[in-house]
């Protein structure tokens, strides 16, 4: 991954937290690259029936909240991303 992450002239890498079991932090250090790792927290909205159901199509977020799904998302995930 440091391999291509130099080739892009990257310095920084998000992963998910399910990768945590296999990337090697110290080699991102030691690379000078930082690695963040990013929990997604889905955002509770109201929908039309029922209790709330998440994981639902990003669609069903956009047609019941509108211009702010958006917004929305990106306040549920404020604290989503922290570093390795």
């Amino acid at each position: 991954m440091i391999s291509i992450l130099d080739e892009l002239g990257a310095d920084e890498y998000i992963s998910g937290p399910a990768a945590q079991s296999y990337i090697e932090v110290e080699k991102f250090k030691e690379s000078g690259k930082t690695l963040y790792w990013y929990e997604f927290a889905h955002p509770v909205y109201p929908q039309l029936f029922g209790e709330f159901i998440p994981y639902l199509s990003v669609i069903d977020l956009m047609f019941t909240v509108g211009e702010a799904s958006r917004d929305l998302i990106r306040k549920s995930n404020e604290t989503a991303l922290r570093r390795a």
